[in-house]
């Protein structure tokens, strides 16, 4: 499959979309909101054009896992105001 690259970040398969969310975790628990979520859109993006991902459960519901936790973390630095 060849690699999708949408701002800056290499996708391609499951494999390479689940590192990137962890590291989009790991980038919103540093509290680095701004980049996480460029990330989660990226993988967002290419997981709703790639028919073998929008097939696969688990990587729609760690895409949800990890936009959650950006969410939250954007809510508590703004203050409750999103």
């Amino acid at each position: 499959m060849a690699g999708f690259i949408g701002s800056g970040y290499e996708l391609g398969d499951a494999n390479e979309v689940s590192a990137l969310l962890d590291r989009a975790m790991l980038k919103c628990g540093e509290g680095d909101v701004t980049e996480a979520r460029k990330i989660v859109n990226a993988v967002r993006d290419h997981v709703s054009t790639t028919l073998d991902l929008i097939r696969r459960p688990a990587v729609w519901e760690q895409l949800g896992q990890v936009l959650s936790a950006v969410m939250d973390r954007e809510k508590a630095g703004s203050g409750g105001a999103v």
